[in-house]
């Protein structure tokens, strides 16, 4: 397999985890769309007292996911909800619904 791209990568570097910290972040919405969690996540980071380590996030819906991008430009969103659109339709015909009235779009629900 031959590729173009190049990949560089730093030395490596070592931190001593004696400490974890947790918190359960619950983001209520409206239904579809995109909920910046920035400021919360760097509030987390501060009110533990970080200096170095690594943030993990896990969520808990399965019809939903995370995303990380830089965010500069807004229609950036708009991108990705017409990219998601495309990719799987509100109206796509879709037959699950175990997880209660928030798992799938009402409209895609058979009657």
């Amino acid at each position: 397999m031959t590729s173009s791209k190049l990949f560089s990568r730093v030395t490596l570097s070592t931190v001593a985890a004696d400490t974890i910290v947790s918190s359960l972040l619950t983001v209520q919405t409206s239904g579809r769309g995109f909920s910046d969690i920035t400021a919360e996540i760097t509030k987390f980071v501060k009110q533990a007292g970080a200096k170095e380590g690594a943030v993990t996030l896990f969520i808990r819906h399965t019809s939903a996911s995370l995303t990380i991008q830089e965010n500069a430009d807004p229609s950036v969103l708009e991108d990705l909800t017409t990219a998601l659109d495309r990719l799987a339709p509100e109206d796509g015909g879709w037959r699950h619904d175990t997880e209660g009235p928030d798992d799938m779009p009402r409209m895609s629900r058979p009657c």
